[in-house]
């Protein structure tokens, strides 16, 4: 097997973390060894803590933090769309930090680092892993729309599960190569979506308006799902928002 770093500092990080390890084994022996052991309780009286366990705590979180400041989670997108007399007909994203490159071309297939990507064929939201994003607008009425959507969908519905990667191209990325089932987003721009809108689509999901109305890339909203099912049970369970479309 061939090693090959996804990031250039990769190995600096395992290193340095290994030897934090290390430093944390040596509390812990000490603490073993020791003939008083401190213990406090968390979330209930089955849910302890010792005195070991904070300490170790603080020994990774803070040697972690101080050695590696200002690094972030590796979502970042760069995208390029092309639209032909208001049509979109290509999309590039790309993840320099992964190296990962993904490319939508209409009638030619949506791609991953060269190699076909399909999104995922499940049809209801119970069997589905969704993203729902709360983005950088926190009015009232988004932060409304976001807890109600997100009530129905985890709760009522029973979402399988829910992730969130802060990056409106990786999440519908997400959902073309069937890692995610759908996405919905509200306040997002036209440059955030209109590349990898195209991806989604040749990979067999499905992109519209978070109401079910058509996909209008200058709506500042998209919701996109790997079948038309999912997506009409998605948006049923929605609190929709409007927005002034972009010009």
């Amino acid at each position: 097997m061939v090693f090959e770093p996804v990031h250039e500092e990769e190995q600096v990080f395992v290193d340095f973390a290994i030897e934090l390890v290390k430093k944390a084994g040596t509390l812990v022996r000490t603490a073993f060894d020791s003939a008083e052991s401190k213990v406090e309780t968390k979330l209930s009286n089955t849910d302890l803590v010792t005195e070991t366990d904070q300490a170790v705590e603080k020994l990774l979180i803070q040697g972690l933090s101080d050695r590696f400041k200002g690094h972030r989670i590796p979502m970042i997108a760069i995208c390029v769309g092309l639209a032909i007399g208001k049509k979109l007909r290509a999309g590039i994203v790309y993840n320099p930090i992964t190296n990962e490159l993904y490319l939508g071309q209409v009638g030619k297939g949506a791609f991953k680092n060269g190699f076909p990507i399909r999104a995922s064929k499940n049809q209801s939201i119970a069997e589905s892993v969704l993203i729902l994003q709360l983005g950088s607008i926190r009015s009232p009425i988004m932060q409304k729309s976001f807890v109600d959507s997100y009530r129905a969908v985890m709760f009522d519905k029973q979402c399988h599960g829910h992730r969130s990667f802060g990056s409106a191209a990786i999440n519908m990325v997400m959902v073309a190569q069937g890692s995610c089932d759908g996405y919905v987003e509200y306040g997002i721009h036209a440059w955030d979506v209109a590349a990898p809108a195209v991806i989604v689509l040749e990979a067999g999901g499905v992109v519209t308006d978070p109401t079910g109305a058509p996909f209008d890339v200058m709506s500042r909203k998209v919701l996109c799902a790997g079948t038309p099912e999912l997506g009409k049970d998605l948006s049923n369970c929605l609190t929709h928002v409007d927005f002034e479309p972009e010009a």
